[in-house]
């Protein structure tokens, strides 16, 4: 009996199986990327009648004021009228997202491995694309004016903040924590919360003093908690989120940073839904385009807080 002086399993070619061998693929496809769109999905849809979007906001004065001057009033002929308390309004822009599919038709007549239909998985990948620009725009949007050549950008959480703190170099703790939330408090009636922020931020929040140890839900099963998913303060409720369209470093310089927002009055305001249109061909290969026109409708600003240049490198 002869040896050749190489190795092969089962008589199959090298072990690699780079000569011979089938390699062995999976018929599916592993998504590399999250796709978590938390502002997208707990704003809710509202319509816009222009692409100069407008709403109307109304405060009640001082309540020492109001007392000082409406508390006690002259009789008879003396007594002057109430003048109409005209509300103010606040406006953003609409936004065109436009994202494109296209798929030749000799990649449609091929197989595909995890793939049935690779128009139909195209459409659907390049839908989850569209959403999450959505997503950092409806957060990260700085408004810019539209014109001929330069398309319009709405206004965000973060730019149409009306409350906005530079921390400098003071470390994100629980008392600036409640602080924020005591800031919106003055704003707005037992405001429903929610708190945006990157994993930075959020390790912070999960490493309150005030929460003590590791703790153990169940004994039997020994699962161990070590997350806040909704904080109670006695300014509000406050439901934590993950949000990875905000900055995240860490240090003496940092721009980590969180959104308080009040989510009653937020909303994607639609001038045109989303659809999909179908474009001329112009190719052997279909075409179409993913299109959404819309903007930030943000209610009151002053119910909105956004924290940045917090160093996060020690919390609690």
């Amino acid at each position: 009996m002869s040896s050749f002086g190489q190795s092969y399993l089962a008589g199959l070619g090298p072990a690699d199986g780079t000569a011979w061998r089938r390699l062995d693929l999976m018929e599916r496809i592993i998504d590399q990327d999250p796709r978590a769109t938390p502002a997208f999905e707990i704003t809710g849809m509202s319509e816009a009648k222009s692409a100069y979007h407008q709403w109307q906001v109304r405060g009640v004065p001082d309540r020492a004021t109001v007392a000082a001057s409406d508390g006690s009033k002259l009789e008879g002929v003396a007594l002057t009228g109430q003048e109409v308390d005209v509300p103010s309004r606040k406006f953003n822009y609409t936004e065109i997202f436009h994202t494109g599919v296209e798929v030749t038709r000799r990649s449609q007549a091929e197989s595909h491995y995890g793939v049935s239909d690779i128009w139909q998985d195209q459409i659907d990948h390049f839908t989850y694309v569209h959403r999450t620009a959505i997503e950092y725009q409806l957060i990260n949007g700085t408004v810019t004016v539209g014109t001929t050549d330069i398309p319009s950008v709405m206004n965000g959480m973060i730019a149409s903040a009306a409350n906005a703190s530079a921390h400098g170099t003071a470390f994100f703790t629980e008392t600036v924590l409640i602080d924020a939330l005591e800031t919106l408090w003055t704003k707005t009636d037992a405001p429903m919360v929610d708190f945006f922020s990157n994993s930075k931020i959020k390790r912070g929040v999960d490493k309150f003093a005030s929460l003590g140890a590791v703790r153990n839900m169940e004994v039997r099963t020994r699962d161990v908690v070590h997350t806040v998913t909704k904080y109670f303060s006695s300014f509000g409720e406050v439901d934590m989120h993950l949000c990875r369209d905000m900055s995240n470093t860490i240090g003496e310089s940092a721009t980590a940073e969180f959104l308080l927002f009040d989510r009653r009055d937020l909303s994607k305001a639609y001038l045109d839904r989303t659809h999909l249109q179908p474009v001329a061909k112009t190719k052997d290969a279909d075409t179409l385009v993913i299109i959404s026109e819309l903007t930030l409708n943000y209610g009151n600003d002053e119910k909105m807080l956004h924290a940045i240049n917090l160093d996060v490198s020690v919390g609690g």
